[in-house]
């Protein structure tokens, strides 16, 4: 399985004052803020298209009792468009290292690569049988968009900061 995902905004800022550093800085940590639940909500709204029906909430604590229920058409069956959280686990993130100019988030689950980027799986550990899970990047899609399968909305942060130093100046 793919890894945990990690995620960083940085940007350079040239010192021009006391006042004005203090302000650009007070806006990173708004905008950081904010971003930080944007990519909450493209992750847990229901903003991505599914190429099949995926059923969750299925019963059983082991990988073979999951995968009996899922052959028996148990949990919910879910369509398209959806959420991108499945056990609820993806909505678990930190948002890391605010300071001064640069933020981090870090989604700490082994699949959070996988749904951000994409993968190629092979479920109920049969080698045989492969799924190929399309890439959701909740992080482009939010700060970039242009991500063809995402309907949520975008988060200008340069425009978001320059109104925000120009509130924090006056």
């Amino acid at each position: 399985m793919a890894d945990n995902f990690n995620f960083k905004v940085e940007i350079e800022f040239n010192q021009t004052g006391p006042k004005i550093m203090a302000a650009v800085e007070r806006a990173f940590k708004a905008c950081a803020s904010e971003l930080d639940g944007r990519f909450d909500e493209a992750i847990k709204g229901s903003h991505w298209d599914w190429p099949r029906e995926t059923r969750r909430g299925l019963p059983g604590n082991t990988v073979g009792q999951k995968a009996k229920a899922w052959g028996e058409g148990k949990g919910n069956a879910v369509g398209s468009p959806r959420n991108i959280v499945d056990s609820g686990d993806l909505a678990s993130r930190k948002m890391m290292n605010v300071s001064g100019l640069s933020a981090e988030w870090s989604w700490g689950i082994d699949y959070a690569a996988a749904v951000h980027d994409g993968a190629i799986i092979h479920p109920w550990g049969n080698d045989a049988y492969y799924v190929e899970l399309p890439a959701r990047p909740w992080t482009t899609a939010v700060l970039e968009g242009g991500v063809g399968n995402y309907s949520g909305p975008q988060y200008n942060f340069a425009d978001e900061m320059q109104k925000k130093v120009g509130q924090f100046l006056k």
